[in-house]
């Protein structure tokens, strides 16, 4: 199994303040009819209502979560029953790791590293566009780029614990990710790289293709 790319936007503007707030707030942005449903503490899903929008695009599908200590899911959103465009809501941003994807971690690394080839930029910047995109839709401002597997599911599993972006940040900045791993899984080199001054000032990264890069931000004001 490859390692996938987990895209957490943050700083959105979803009015969260009760369920028929969200789906009305959904419906809007989305252009869609809205099945709003909830799970039990045993897993049943059971439906609360349905929201009916004129014009139509799109079906979707709310699920409101059961949020724990450890996991301040609010929602899961599922457009057009769509596995790739489903997307899961916290207080303080959006977990967008099911969405389409051209690459996985790896690829997305190369695409990076290899920028100055026109093939490679154009996949990524064809990817960041996507991303940015449902940001928009979203309200979100900043996104970060995190591997799904290997030391980051600690970053990970942070997240979900519903924090906002400038606490993640400094959790981030400190790399307490880092520490909860044993010494023979940490890597030697990591990297938090801002992709946008990345590809606008390239020398002041020279040299760091060898580095693992644990984090990557994005607010897209470099994309058109």
């Amino acid at each position: 199994m490859g390692i996938d790319i987990v895209p957490l936007a943050y700083k959105h503007k979803l009015d969260i303040s009760s369920p028929k707030a969200f789906a009305k707030d959904i419906s809007k942005r989305f252009s869609a009819n809205i099945i709003m449903k909830k799970e039990d503490e045993d897993y049943n899903i059971i439906e609360m209502f349905r929201l009916h929008h004129e014009n139509a695009q799109h079906d979707i599908s709310i699920i409101m979560k059961v949020i724990t200590d450890e996991y301040k899911r609010l929602y899961e959103v599922s457009i057009d029953n769509k596995q790739d465009t489903s997307f899961d809501v916290y207080p303080y941003h959006v977990d967008l790791y099911l969405t389409e994807s051209p690459f996985r971690w790896h690829g997305f690394e190369t695409c990076i590293w290899n920028k100055d080839t026109p093939d490679y930029l154009e996949i990524l910047i064809k990817y960041r566009n996507y991303i940015k995109k449902i940001s928009n839709i979203l309200g979100c401002t900043k996104c970060l780029y995190i591997p799904d597997q290997g030391y980051t599911e600690f970053l990970w599993d942070e997240s979900q614990k519903g924090l906002d972006y400038d606490d993640l940040i400094e959790y981030i900045r400190k790399r307490k990710y880092l520490k909860k791993c044993k010494d023979k899984e940490r890597p030697k080199k990591t990297l938090v790289l801002n992709l946008p001054d990345f590809l606008s000032k390239p020398k002041d990264y020279e040299g760091l293709p060898d580095v693992y890069l644990d984090v990557v931000m994005d607010d897209f004001h470099d994309l058109k």
